[in-house]
């Protein structure tokens, strides 16, 4: 995996828990807004006693383990990003780095904190990518990952 790569990673995860999250709370709508009719006997033996809006609460539920999972790792990998990012030696590399990548920063609010224009700022993250590649294939070989 290359370092682009790796960073890209984190960005995708967050995306994941993001629609998870919208899953889940879509669910969890659906369940409060299923009515049931307590006044009908249920005749038919092949059908489900259980009210309706349990299987979107279970679903939900699920969900959400499945986000607080994520969540946790998400937190792993963005620790081990900024710690490798902030290896790199020029400021500005390492605030666009961690701004984008863990911060989820979008560019024009990178480019309007630095002061320069959203081309300045890509040209500053291709040279962090650049740097952060060095120290991220030294780490890999380091620890035999490479």
């Amino acid at each position: 995996m290359d370092a682009k790569t790796y960073l890209e990673q984190i960005w995708n995860l967050n995306e994941k828990i993001k629609h998870l999250e919208q899953d889940a709370q879509q669910y969890r709508d659906m369940a409060y807004s299923l009515s049931v009719d307590a006044t009908k006997e249920h005749l038919n033996p092949n059908h489900p006693t259980s009210a309706p809006f349990e299987k979107c609460i279970e679903k939900a539920d699920l969900m959400e383990r499945t986000v607080a999972e994520l969540k946790e790792a998400l937190a792993e990998m963005k620790a081990d990003a900024v710690e490798k990012i902030m290896q790199l030696d020029n400021a500005n590399q390492t605030f666009v780095l961690i701004m984008r990548y863990t911060e989820f920063w979008k560019w024009d609010e990178i480019s309007e904190h630095i002061g320069c224009s959203e081309n300045h700022v890509y040209k500053i993250r291709r040279e962090a990518l650049e740097n952060f590649s060095k120290i991220f294939e030294n780490d890999s070989m380091r620890i035999g990952c490479g």
